[in-house]
């Protein structure tokens, strides 16, 4: 359980790399099939208001359909590309970023779209463009804030529980360091090696425990130290101590 604490808290610093990024992973299915049903819903409420005084024109609705989905899926997959040198940014970098980014491709699509929507639905080309920045730059605000507070909530929930961690590992170390040196001290008369083992398996872990320097932890390093953990508690519990180990 220690050599597994310490493993948690240093993969928990190696991502707070990937905890800046403040777009979410945009690739991901289930957030690919939000953009699609969010798409398809802004596409329908335009449609409707702009089909007065009809209820519905659906040669509209798959026009604005095309725009809104190529629109919302070309800008989602460049932020998907570059999510993780965006985390290098600052949050307001960052959004500064993706709003730019947003308005040029609305702009490039409004502008290219202008060749393939017929002339009734578009009207005043000038106007249709500056429509689409207005209603993307609303929307896009919108969603950024959403993003940003989803972002705040996520940083709140890991640095709680990064705090029950350490609080954890504090009430944990006395008690297994004394525990762990009693039952060295009750080898050293009569199997010296054994106690020998048992301190440089103590001393690993503990500076396992206190390297904060290390980012990253191999899987091979982490079954070394679940090891030379169990190879402690085994000196305590003896024959009540039971491990299977199922590793691919």
């Amino acid at each position: 359980m220690k050599a597994k604490l310490s493993s948690s808290l240093k993969r928990g610093s190696s991502d707070k790399f990937y905890r800046s990024a403040f777009i979410p992973d945009l690739c991901a299915l289930n957030s690919v099939l939000m953009l699609l049903i969010s798409a398809q819903f802004l596409a329908l409420v335009v449609t409707l208001i702009a089909s007065a005084p009809i209820l519905m024109d659906w040669e509209l609705l798959g026009f604005v359909s095309l725009f809104v989905h190529f629109i919302i899926l070309s800008s989602a997959a460049v932020l998907c590309q570059l999510r993780v040198r965006l985390s290098t940014l600052t949050t307001k970098q960052q959004a500064a970023f993706c709003f730019a980014l947003i308005l040029i491709t609305i702009l490039a699509f409004s502008v290219f779209w202008l060749w393939f929507l017929p002339a009734e639905l578009v009207g005043d080309g000038y106007l249709f463009v500056l429509r689409s920045l207005l209603v993307g730059s609303l929307i896009t605000g919108m969603a950024l804030r959403y993003f940003y507070i989803q972002h705040l909530g996520r940083a709140q929930k890991q640095a709680e529980l990064q705090a029950r961690i350490e609080a954890l590992q504090a009430r944990i170390r006395p008690h297994f360091l004394f525990n762990s040196m009693n039952s060295i001290a009750s080898l050293i008369d009569f199997d010296p090696q054994k106690a020998e083992a048992a301190v440089l398996d103590l001393s690993a872990l503990f500076r396992a425990t206190l390297n904060t320097s290390a980012n990253f932890v191999s899987l091979k390093e982490e079954l070394s130290l679940c090891q030379r953990y169990l190879n402690i508690e085994a000196l305590r519990l003896g024959n009540r101590l039971s491990v299977e180990w199922k590793v691919s």
